[in-house]
């Protein structure tokens, strides 16, 4: 959704995947010229969820992983 933040879309599509069982997913972010992300899920047999983020620059992913401190209440 175009006013959602990054850390919003991230989070809401990696909810998505994992509900629907999935481990990789590629993420177009919103407005397009903020480009794409990849995230690589892993879901261990506790139940914790590790996620690994690619993107193309190093503010990317600033952006999705340093505000997702409280990701384990999020995702």
């Amino acid at each position: 959704l175009p006013g959602q933040s990054v850390v919003d879309q991230v989070s809401v599509q990696i909810t998505k995947a994992l509900q629907a069982g999935m481990d990789k997913i590629n993420i177009q972010l919103k407005p397009e010229s903020m480009g794409r992300v990849e995230v690589q899920l892993e879901l261990a047999q506790d139940g914790r969820v590790t996620a690994v983020v690619t993107a193309r620059t190093a503010a990317m992913i600033k952006l999705v992983v340093f505000p997702t401190r409280r990701a384990e209440t999020i995702w």
